[in-house]
């Protein structure tokens, strides 16, 4: 054998046997990688709670900066300690932490905490010994389905809200103000309640993409806005507005679940023309899967504007329920513009409920409709079928305009049955016409009728009772 040969030799088992440690090497620092990844820790989210006492236990007052990250401090910043006996530390609030506002009974005094650039929360919850506590400034981006519970009495969120790319849910028992122009896109649920008292109110509420209080969800999906929990109701509060409000998002009463929680929305504004309008030919999308349980939806508040309701208001679906039912509450109006198919009754207990539309009380086979002394149901010139009337007293005082009154100079029809629950009073604005065609059933009461000549108001159905009928003219001064 040559040099040559036996150097070459040499040359190709080095080669092999630098390949074999090579290969060995790195299946070495492959199995070392896989164990570090086995025994290293993984992320964990974290709880925090608000503190600016320092050390001493509880959380002191609402004060200080959320920022990235927040500063911890003896005066302010997120401490990990549900006691709040820890100093707060700093950090950077993560979509997977969750961020407490008081802890149970022990609370966090009522101030501003002052948000400050975009921070990041995974849930907040203020507790229910804490006192009104104010997010202010800055922008808060939510974990994809964001719940804040409100366990003490009222909370405000001026900041922006962002994120929640699926879901929205406000719960507990207090009352959250959101008056920021919100941008997250999720749908907004008013419930998971634990008691019936939740409100939300806004001072915003705009169409579909639009910011508002309630985000700018940009799918009619998560437009929708579902107001009530299992077997509570919640409420939607319109209130701190400076300009009316109108939106084609959809209403949701209460759970795709079983259950009876149904969804009141009031507008608290006192100037009239700081009106509501749901413009959606759909009012409400139905609830599915409410098996026996009927529920309520509850119009109200004391602003005495045209708040509207333009769509359609249909029961929910449940196997044997599901019945949606209508109340009006308060000294305000709302307007009913829609062919409604609802077949649960209709209260009136407060201020006026106008019709604009021949089934704007439901369905003609369903329930009846009441009146209560001080409200007035009021027609704006159109025929109501066979539907069933009790009324009671002589309407608004303001207006002295009767309990059931046509408010148009079209002439409007009521074909129902018409019952006096207790001495009432019935009119027509101006040179209008109401005409009831139904059964009067008067029983030992007075029924009063205002502007009441023969062409008029027309009284074409059988009365019976032993009261009587009295024909008085309005004051001039309270014509609509």
């Amino acid at each position: 054998m040559t040099f040559l040969h036996i150097l070459s030799a040499a040359i190709v088992k080095m080669a092999l046997m630098q390949r074999k440690f090579a290969r060995q090497a790195a299946i070495g620092l492959m199995a070392a990688a896989i164990i570090a990844l086995q025994f290293a820790p993984l992320a964990q989210a974290a709880i925090y709670y608000w503190d600016n006492d320092g050390t001493t236990a509880g959380f002191g007052t609402a004060a200080g900066t959320w920022a990235v990250p927040t500063t911890g401090s003896t005066t302010q910043g997120w401490s990990p300690d549900a006691t709040g006996a820890t100093l707060p530390v700093n950090v950077t609030t993560q979509t997977t932490d969750t961020v407490n506002f008081g802890n149970t009974a022990t609370g966090l005094a009522a101030g501003t905490i002052t948000v400050t650039g975009t921070v990041s929360n995974g849930g907040m919850t203020f507790a229910s010994g804490s006192g009104a506590i104010v997010l202010s400034g800055g922008t808060i981006t939510n974990v994809a389905a964001e719940t804040i519970t409100v366990n003490n009495a009222s909370d405000t969120i001026s900041s922006i809200l962002a994120g929640a790319a699926s879901s929205l849910t406000v719960g507990g028992s207090g009352t959250l103000a959101l008056t920021g122009l919100n941008t997250y896109v999720g749908k907004t649920i008013i419930g998971n309640n634990t008691a019936g008292t939740l409100r939300v109110q806004v001072n915003t509420l705009g169409n579909l993409s639009a910011p508002s209080s309630l985000g700018a969800p940009t799918t009619a999906a998560n437009g929708v806005i579902q107001i009530g929990a299992t077997s509570l109701g919640s409420t939607l509060e319109f209130t701190g507005a400076s300009a009316a409000a109108s939106t084609n998002r959809q209403i949701q009463i209460g759970v795709s679940n079983t259950g009876s929680g149904g969804a009141t929305i009031v507008n608290n504004n006192a100037t009239s023309t700081t009106t509501l309008t749901f413009s959606n030919a759909a009012f409400n999308v139905a609830a599915t899967g409410v098996s026996t349980f009927n529920r309520t939806l509850t119009l109200g508040g004391l602003n005495t504007g045209s708040n509207t309701v333009t769509g359609i208001i249909v029961n929910n679906t449940g196997t044997s329920g599901g019945i949606v039912s209508l109340s009006k509450t308060g000294a305000g109006t709302w307007i009913l513009n829609g062919a409604n198919s609802y077949t649960g009754g209709t209260t009136i207990t407060g201020g006026a409920l106008t019709i604009g539309n021949a089934t704007g009380l439901g369905s003609v086979t369903g329930g009846g409709v009441s009146v209560t002394s001080g409200a007035v149901l009021q027609l704006n010139g159109i025929t109501v079928g066979a539907k069933n009337l009790t009324i009671n007293g002589a309407g608004l005082t303001t207006l002295a305009q009767g309990a059931l009154n046509n408010i148009s100079a079209t002439a409007a029809t009521y074909g129902g049955a018409v019952t006096l629950g207790s001495s009432s009073t019935i009119g027509v604005k101006g040179t209008g016409q109401l005409t009831l065609s139904g059964t009067i059933g008067i029983g030992a009461f007075t029924l009063t009728t205002l502007n009441a000549s023969a062409a008029r108001l027309q009284l074409n159905g059988v009365i019976s009772g032993a009261g009587s009928v009295v024909a008085k003219e309005r004051p001039k001064n309270n014509f609509l």
